[in-house]
């Protein structure tokens, strides 16, 4: 039986699961390519993307170049390192194998401003035997002349065998890519190859930065008390599959593991769950191939959302399902954050007091000023370890309405 896109065998899977699973060659072909690209993605980061080399091969031309837009770059910003890791793979049974398949998923204004910013090319009428400077060559017999200008070697092979790929492959798009390099300026090389790969993640659940901080904009308690006395459903997103290593992570939260225990449309909550992660992952601006970042803030968004429920489950007495069902995720992470931006505020308040702070308060004035904020560890610990006299500066994401009130008895 052939499953759906993000239907596999794998369910439940977290990053480290789904890496293991496919370095161990434990996924046919076709549930490796039913399951979502950021899925894959993830896992081929947690593994690495210069050992993932028969991974790549397996997957769709889709997958391939969903994960390229998610790894090129940083921000709104090229990131031409990551291009070189990618340029490296190669099969063991056919070099070039690997290569023609991501030249079918590359965006092609990134190998332009590869070209522009690293090769010197001229073009003859006629075709000569003479090139124009040094260390030259030529692909078309004398019409055409090269220099790469990359002195580190293996950046050289790579470029070069590119070039050399792209020209066998299809001569036309060889000469386009040329003029682009030479016609069009490196700032709308780099911005239109954003734009494009902006529209194609949104489309997979990676909304765009206006989008993403609508969805994981604070919602007020009163507006939540009142939500929760209307007996309707909340807005359900479609077309989102969902990418469960964002979603199952070690150490489930109470209550909100009873969402999954509870939910009568898994998929539908597994939907909900990838989009606000990933909102808050672009809000937050966390790189999507950072896997400690990424781990981090699923942990956070999972507190937010915890918090949520608690403050929901107080206001209303209902169970987590009805909850949810009456606000639905976006909502509970809303109020959740909502509360937790509290705090920051009164961290930051605390921080322009012209009273020295204790060193148990600056832990805890600079945990919950973060931009996301966060708990000092030794508050959990009803005896905080000093080590040389110190408290440990480690921080953990706030996951209960507990840990918001001993941050605020703290700061206040």
């Amino acid at each position: 039986m052939v499953l759906a896109k993000g239907r596999t065998s794998v369910q439940g899977f977290s990053v480290q699961a789904l890496s293991r699973a496919l370095f161990k060659a434990e996924l046919p072909e076709h549930e490796i390519r039913a399951l979502p690209a950021q899925s894959l993605y993830l896992a081929l980061k947690h593994n690495g993307i210069s050992s993932s080399a028969p991974i790549v091969e397996l997957a769709s031309d889709q997958q391939c170049q969903l994960m390229l837009d998610m790894d090129l770059f940083s921000r709104d910003r090229f990131n031409e390192e990551q291009l070189w890791e990618w340029l490296a793979l190669s099969s063991e049974e056919a070099e070039l194998e690997v290569l023609q398949k991501l030249l079918r998923c590359f965006d092609y204004k990134l190998i332009a401003i590869l070209i522009a910013r690293h090769v010197e090319f001229s073009y003859f009428e006629e075709p000569t035997d003479q090139p124009p400077g040094p260390q030259h060559y030529t692909p078309d017999k004398g019409r055409t002349w090269l220099h790469i200008k990359i002195t580190e070697a293996e950046k050289h092979f790579l470029l070069g065998r590119l070039l050399a790929l792209i020209f066998e492959t299809d001569s036309d798009l060889f000469y386009k890519l040329l003029s682009i390099a030479q016609a069009d300026t490196l700032s709308s090389l780099e911005e239109g190859a954003f734009i494009d790969r902006t529209r194609r993640l949104s489309a997979e659940g990676i909304p765009a930065a206006d989008y993403a901080f609508e969805l994981t904009a604070p919602f007020p308690e009163k507006l939540a008390a009142a939500a929760l006395q209307v007996d309707a459903q909340h807005p359900v997103e479609h077309g989102i599959f969902g990418v469960e290593p964002l979603i199952y992570q070690p150490g489930m939260l109470k209550p909100f593991q009873e969402l999954f225990e509870q939910a009568e449309d898994r998929e539908a909550l597994e939907s909900e769950l990838t989009l606000i992660t990933n909102a808050a992952l672009i809000r937050y601006a966390v790189e999507l191939g950072e896997l400690p970042a990424v781990i981090l803030c699923v942990r956070q968004v999972r507190g937010a959302i915890n918090v949520g429920l608690e403050r929901a489950t107080e206001l209303s007495k209902l169970n987590v399902g009805e909850i949810h069902a009456r606000l639905g995720i976006k909502q509970l992470f809303g109020l959740g954050i909502g509360l937790i931006n509290d705090l920051r505020r009164l961290a930051q308040q605390k921080s322009q007091s012209t009273a020295e702070p204790s060193p148990e308060e600056q832990l805890a004035i600079e945990a919950a000023s973060l931009v996301f904020p966060m708990v000092p560890e030794f508050m959990l610990s009803s005896a905080p370890p000093a080590v040389d006299g110190k408290l440990p500066s480690d921080r953990k994401p706030i996951e209960t309405l507990e840990e918001l009130a001993r941050l605020r008895q703290i700061l206040k």
